[in-house]
């Protein structure tokens, strides 16, 4: 997501008012709270094998670890105070993205920097490969890069697509959330002010194909953190809107659920086991935009059969 400008808040209330209401019946659960007096507000969000969810606290470098029965404590301790999405590599390490690179949390909760990008302009979300390759979005560089097991880093794509700028938004941010398809041929990616889910293929070489637009619309400006289902549906944290929206494979957009208890999602995961078909939604709680106290930090959207679950 990430810090906008505070003129950007009239251009968005007129867009809102313009766009449809579409509030779906589903409802969303509380399942932990954290404490804004201590910069305890989510960011990115992860889920181990044990259905652990785990959120990135972006200012207060702290990883906080939530056990499926909503018990929360801290994981990690990162000296960096600005942190922002997460993923867990093939070797189960927790890998977060940092105002300076990559850092990786072993299942032990010690943390090191394991890559810096000192070429970045805004690293803000990565995806994992099956061969420890990372590819993290650069929202202001309009840009992908890809950092190898060995921690080379390489900028691996900087497609016109990237970029999408639109009227409303004076500054443009970019490529943010990213996530694999379930052929892990294929990268999603969404790009926050314009309103727009891409894919780029990953050729044989490993290079990437030219960006497609899968969709583009107005219910999707401030695309945050993505998901993807095992039907290939992608799910979409809206985070100016206070939606989750659902985006399927031909590219047809619905509105999963709207208002209720979200106050500016951030990033989303499917549970595991028997709670694979939950969605759980970083909460970060409006401090991007008007400062108000956190409310519910983390929170799960039932979806009692109508989600497809995890890859």
């Amino acid at each position: 997501m990430k810090k906008l400008l505070p003129s950007l808040i009239i251009a968005v209330t007129s867009l809102l008012a313009s766009l449809p209401a579409t509030l779906s019946a589903q409802s969303l659960t509380p399942v932990a709270y954290f404490d804004g007096s201590a910069n305890e507000y989510p960011e990115g969000i992860a889920v181990d094998r044990q259905g652990n969810v785990y959120l990135s606290m972006v200012f207060a470098g702290k990883i906080k670890k939530v056990t499926p029965a909503g018990v929360a404590s801290d994981y990690a301790q990162i000296p960096d105070n600005w942190l922002l999405g997460m993923t867990f590599d093939h070797r189960g390490n927790l890998m977060v993205l940092g105002s300076s690179g990559v850092w990786k949390v072993t299942p032990a909760g010690v943390a090191t920097l394991f890559a810096s990008l000192p070429d970045h302009y805004f690293i803000n979300d990565l995806a994992a490969d099956n061969h420890g390759n990372l590819y993290i979005t650069d929202s202001f560089r309009y840009a992908i890069w890809k950092v190898d097991a060995q921690a080379t880093v390489t900028l691996w794509c900087q497609d016109p697509l990237l970029q999408g700028a639109v009227s409303t938004f004076p500054n443009t941010l970019g490529p943010n959330g990213i996530r694999f398809t379930n052929d892990m041929k294929t990268l999603n990616v969404a790009i926050t002010s314009a309103g727009t889910l891409l894919a780029i293929d990953v050729k044989r070489d490993g290079t990437a194909s030219p960006a497609r637009v899968i969709v583009t619309d107005p219910s999707l400006v401030g695309a945050d953190g993505i998901e993807i289902d095992d039907r290939g549906n992608t799910y979409v944290a809206v985070n100016i809107q206070d939606r989750i929206c659902r985006i399927s494979r031909e590219g047809r957009l619905s509105t999963v659920i709207e208002g209720d208890i979200l106050a500016t999602p951030t990033a989303l995961v499917f549970g595991r086991g028997r709670d694979s078909h939950n969605l759980y939604i970083s909460n970060n709680g409006n401090v991007f935009f008007s400062g108000e106290p956190l409310g519910e930090g983390l929170v799960r959207l039932d979806q009692d059969g109508d989600g497809h679950g995890c890859k």
